[in-house]
């Protein structure tokens, strides 16, 4: 599942609601600003984290077959032409 969020500082605050709602599942913050970033997306697509909590950077082309769910945080910040390209990272 994706949970996007428009700010990086709202990250880490989903990512410990997350955990605590969902103990058992594996829960992964990523955003363009992480010096790592290509190795945290490869790790969750390779099934390494359930929860991948991100910034848009998931609507610049990452396609995960095994990804189904979408959560978009404060939906109201983004444009249209971003939350369509979002729905389409989906299914």
């Amino acid at each position: 599942a994706y949970c996007v969020a428009p700010r990086i500082a709202m990250l880490d605050d989903i990512a410990e609601r997350i955990a605590r709602v969902m103990p058992g599942a594996e829960v992964m913050v990523a955003h363009g600003e992480h010096t790592d970033v290509e190795d945290r997306l490869l790790k969750f697509s390779e099934g390494g984290a359930q929860v991948l909590v991100c910034t848009s950077i998931v609507e610049s082309g990452l396609d995960i077959s095994t990804v189904n769910t979408i959560v978009v945080f404060n939906a109201h910040m983004f444009g249209l032409s971003s939350l369509y390209q979002l729905r389409g990272r989906v299914g």
